[in-house]
């Protein structure tokens, strides 16, 4: 995104500051006064606007371009739009309690850039007392993309009822996201094995190969069984000709 400002005498230009206003994002230039010309712009300050529905979160580069006397010159600064953040989207819903469960968790990388070394720090509560905690592996999520996280919730010891997961997201070795809570149930293991086994009844999503064997299995039985009664069908009228 170029912001292109005209003789605003650029021999005399100090700073250019990219700053992020609640409403809407500026970028603001000041004049030095060693020049007499200069010294009304510097009365009266002026603004360029972008608004910021036109970015998303992210780092850009933004370039300022001044033309005088068939002379430009060029200042580039990197205007950074929010914060980087990575959310936790999905986490299983049922375990297996007296039992070591594997568990998926999805972490998405909000940033236009590549997010290192993201892991979760977790608190396991049972009506409101901790009772475990644990840290998931570390990995890297490109930008705008989605990391799946698979590893083990040790229930080994814990007896069927509600649990509180809650969860805070790092990376970077110096950003911290804001907690976020996850309900799950540890089940009896009579219970979690009458589960359907299907994504949907044990809280994963279902992958796109999963929903697309659902669909075409079913489709080319179908056809199959149509083209065997029409191969007999066709057969058995051949046969009663040829008795004739």
């Amino acid at each position: 995104m170029n912001a292109v400002f005209s003789n605003i005498c650029p021999s005399f230009l100090e700073y250019f500051i990219l700053t992020t206003l609640i409403k809407p994002l500026s970028i603001i230039y000041s004049l030095g006064k060693r020049d007499k010309s200069c010294l009304i712009l510097i009365e009266n300050e002026k603004k360029g606007t972008l608004e910021k529905d036109l970015f998303e979160l992210g780092e850009f580069e933004v370039s300022a371009v001044t033309t005088y006397d068939d002379q430009k010159i060029e200042l580039t600064k990197t205007l950074i739009v929010g914060k980087p953040e990575v959310e936790i989207t999905y986490f299983d819903k049922f375990f297996k309690a007296n039992s070591l469960n594997e568990y998926s968790l999805d972490l998405w990388n909000k940033w236009n850039e590549q997010v290192e070394n993201v892991y979760v720090d977790v608190e396991v509560k049972r009506d409101n007392q901790k009772i475990d905690e644990f840290r998931t592996k570390s990995v890297d999520i490109p930008a705008l993309m989605t990391e799946r996280v698979n590893d083990y919730f040790d229930a080994r010891e814990q007896y069927p009822g509600k649990l509180t997961f809650e969860m805070v997201v790092n990376f970077w070795n110096t950003y911290q996201m804001e907690q976020k809570t996850f309900q799950a149930e540890l089940l009896p293991e009579e219970e979690y094995e009458k589960l359907p086994l299907t994504g949907a009844a044990i809280g994963k999503p279902l992958s796109l190969p999963t929903v697309l064997l659902w669909v075409f299995v079913p489709l080319i039985m179908i056809g199959l069984i149509g083209y065997l009664i029409w191969y007999f069908k066709k057969n058995k009228g051949r046969k009663k000709k040829n008795e004739f």
